[in-house]
């Protein structure tokens, strides 16, 4: 893949002396890192952020089936036989007039009985709370204020969930095994098992 012409190689290199350093070959495409190994392969990145240039706006599931086919075919990968390690993925709520996102974040206390804070974005300020464990990381944050910079007419009163998985041993409860083939994101019978796990997590908090 590495011969590939869409992708842009890329150097790393020491900033004082200019000297290109021995690390494994990469290369880019449209905003993903590909790590070239001797056995595998290694790609990086938002899938919504390569198809439409940024995050701010809406990513169906459809968007995220057309966008990962015409990924694979310009890479001519096989999505049965690419093994996913570590993925991220999450939902829009619009919050009822009465409930405020900086509200409801701002009431976010605690996890199993561990405590939560809400921080702020530097650039837009919008309030986020961040729940680390060994197997994830759950992510809540005022989508409206960060999607309205680049989106006009977003309410203001968008929560976003979101889920980071690292061991995918995690998601087995869901039908999502730890050598899971992309192809099975792809196949809304299991990918919709996904928001299952996100609710679990989700309603840990209190």
């Amino acid at each position: 893949m590495s011969g590939n012409d869409l992708l842009s190689p890329i150097g790393e290199h020491n900033i004082q002396t200019g000297e290109v350093l021995p690390t494994s070959p990469k290369s880019s495409y449209g905003g993903l890192i590909i790590k070239h190994g001797e056995v595998n392969t290694n790609i990086r990145g938002s899938i919504h952020k390569h198809h439409y240039g940024n995050n701010g706006v809406d990513f169906t599931f459809s968007d995220f089936v057309d966008a990962s086919i015409k990924l694979f075919e310009d890479l001519d990968l096989d999505p049965f036989e690419v093994v996913v390690r570590s993925f991220e993925f999450g939902v829009n709520e619009i919050l009822p007039d009465n409930i405020s996102a900086k509200s409801f974040l701002r009431h976010c206390k605690a996890l199993k009985g561990e405590p939560i804070s809400c921080k702020k974005y530097q650039d837009t300020k919008a309030l986020f709370c961040e729940i680390e464990t060994q197997n994830h990381t759950l992510k809540i944050y005022q989508k409206g204020v960060q999607q309205i910079k680049i989106v006009d007419g977003i309410s203001p009163n968008l929560l976003r969930c979101e889920l980071k998985v690292t061991r995918m041993a995690h998601c087995e409860d869901v039908g999502i095994t730890t050598n899971a083939p992309f192809a099975n994101f792809l196949d809304p019978s299991k990918s919709f098992h996904l928001i299952k796990l996100l609710k679990i997590e989700f309603d840990k908090i209190a």
